[in-house]
């Protein structure tokens, strides 16, 4: 898959519009002799070797912008689908028949802004939903003091409250516009997957700096005119 976007100023760069496309192919393969199926008999089975391939596409539209009314900085929000053209796989099965394998439509919605709350002191709330047979909703708050110490909480939810995250970490300005930052969330399962799992652990490593690049100007080149010698 290939993804392209376009950009467009707003408000003398206040703010910045961006309209992506993406295009790719998917492709569903079955070889028989690798397959070793639990139930032999399911109609579901395609028979001999399958493989076919299809075309996808998805588009978003993302808008960002540094300040929104008195209250808001760093504003963005954006929406997005995939598998806009849900393709359908015909694939032949055990019992004669096809089975048809059609890849549902998937949609996406974030938002997300910066909320100063006092000198040094900023809260980052975000959501995140997603949709594609049952709504799904991922909703962080996080608030980060004096620009190097973070923490926050986040709610996932689908169909059924899922998890509870617990997050900190750490950012640094460095030098030459160098920035390190280091995080860490826990998530607490609160659905019934908490019966075979305690939580999930997970560790975020930043490091961003400027790249340069020097290029050797050209040489000069005198010519006299023998007119002036």
């Amino acid at each position: 898959r290939g993804q392209a976007a376009y950009f467009v100023p707003i408000q003398g760069n206040v703010g910045r519009l961006a309209i992506g496309v993406e295009g790719g192919m998917h492709q569903f393969g079955y070889h028989e002799p690798n397959f070793r199926a639990l139930n032999p008999g399911d109609p579901r089975i395609p028979t001999g070797n399958v493989n076919d391939t299809k075309f996808d596409l998805g588009f978003g539209v993302y808008y960002k912008q540094r300040r929104l009314g008195n209250a808001l900085e760093n504003f963005y929000a954006g929406i997005s689908g995939s598998h806009l053209t849900q393709a359908t796989f015909n694939i032949p099965t055990i019992n004669g028949q096809e089975y048809q394998h059609t890849m549902k439509m998937h949609y996406y919605l974030v938002a997300g802004a910066d909320v100063d709350l006092s000198p040094g002191l900023v809260l980052e709330p975000a959501i995140l939903v997603k949709h594609n047979s049952k709504p799904q909703i991922d909703a962080n708050a996080t608030v980060l003091w004096n620009d190097m110490i973070r923490g926050g909480l986040g709610y996932r939810q689908g169909g059924i409250s899922d998890a509870i995250s617990i997050m900190v970490g750490y950012k640094k300005d460095m030098n030459n516009s160098q920035i390190l930052q280091v995080g860490y969330s826990y998530d607490v399962t609160t659905s019934k997957i908490q019966s075979v799992s305690n939580g999930t652990h997970e560790i975020m490593l930043i490091y961003c700096f400027p790249l340069s690049v020097k290029t050797t100007p050209p040489t000069k080149q005198f010519h006299r005119n023998t007119r002036w010698l």
